[in-house]
C-alpha cells in the first residue's frame, strides 16, 4: 500500500504549496466540522480460547478509513462522533478469510491553543470485530473501546476547507465471545487499530 501513502502525501504537499496561507491558524474552533480520511493502518485481533488459554493474535496491514462530524463549542474544545474502519486478509489464517475492525465512538477534541490548529483527541465508544470465512459464514463480537489521536487542521484559505494529517490508535478494552457460525465461535476476541493518513473536510 506504499503507493497509497505516496499519493496522499503528494496531494497534501501540492495543496499546501499552492496556498501558503493554508498554514495560518484559525482564531477559533467553534462551529460545525466534518471530515473523511484515508490512510495506511495495522489491525490486530487478540484471541482467547473457550478454555481460557491465550489463542495468540493475528495482525495485518491495509488501507484504513475514517469519518467524523461534530461541533466546536468552545475556542479549544470540539465534540462529535467518529467511525473508523479497516478490512484486511487474515494472513496466517489461511484460505479466503478476512478480518474487519470497526469502531463507533464519541470524540472529544482539544486544541492546546485557541489560535493553533494542532489537536489531540480522545475516543470512547464501541468496537466490533468480524472474522469472515470463504462462503457465507462469519463470526462477530464487540465491546467497549477507547482511543487516542492527534493531528493538524490545515485551513485552505478562508473558505472553511481543511486538510487533516492524522494518527489514531483505538483498542477494544473488553473482550467478548464470538457468535455466528464460523470456526472461531465460542472464542473471545479483542480488536485494535492503528491509523496514519490524511483527511479532507470542512469547518464552519
Amino acid at each position: 500500500m506504499r503507493p497509497t501513502l505516496l499519493v496522499l502525501a503528494t496531494l497534501a504537499g501540492a495543496a499546501l504549496a499552492a496556498n501558503p496561507a493554508s498554514a495560518q491558524s484559525s482564531d477559533t474552533h467553534k462551529g460545525f466540522y466534518g471530515s473523511v480520511g484515508v490512510g495506511y493502518g495495522g489491525q490486530t485481533t487478540s484471541l482467547t480460547l473457550p478454555d481460557g488459554d491465550n489463542g495468540g493474535s493475528v495482525s495485518s496491514q491495509e488501507t484504513t478509513w475514517y469519518g467524523q462530524v461534530g461541533l466546536g463549542v468552545k475556542p479549544q474544545w470540539a465534540f462529535g462522533v467518529e467511525f473508523n474502519y479497516m478490512k484486511s486478509g487474515c494472513g496466517t489464517c489461511g484460505g479466503d478469510v478476512h478480518i474487519t475492525n470497526s469502531f463507533y465512538s464519541a470524540a472529544a477534541t482539544y486544541y492546546p491553543s485557541a489560535k493553533d490548529n494542532f489537536f489531540v483527541k480522545l475516543n470512547l465508544g464501541y468496537a466490533q470485530n468480524q472474522v469472515a470465512f470463504s462462503g457465507a459464514s462469519s463470526d462477530t463480537e464487540g465491546g467497549f473501546a477507547a482511543g487516542l489521536g492527534f493531528g493538524y487542521d490545515w485551513a485552505m484559505g478562508a473558505g472553511g476547507f481543511i486538510i487533516k494529517p492524522f494518527a489514531n490508535y483505538l483498542t477494544q478494552v473488553s473482550s467478548a465471545t464470538y457468535s455466528g457460525g464460523g470456526s472461531v465461535s465460542g472464542d473471545k476476541g479483542r480488536a485494535q487499530l492503528l491509523q496514519v493518513g490524511i483527511g479532507f473536510g470542512y469547518k464552519h
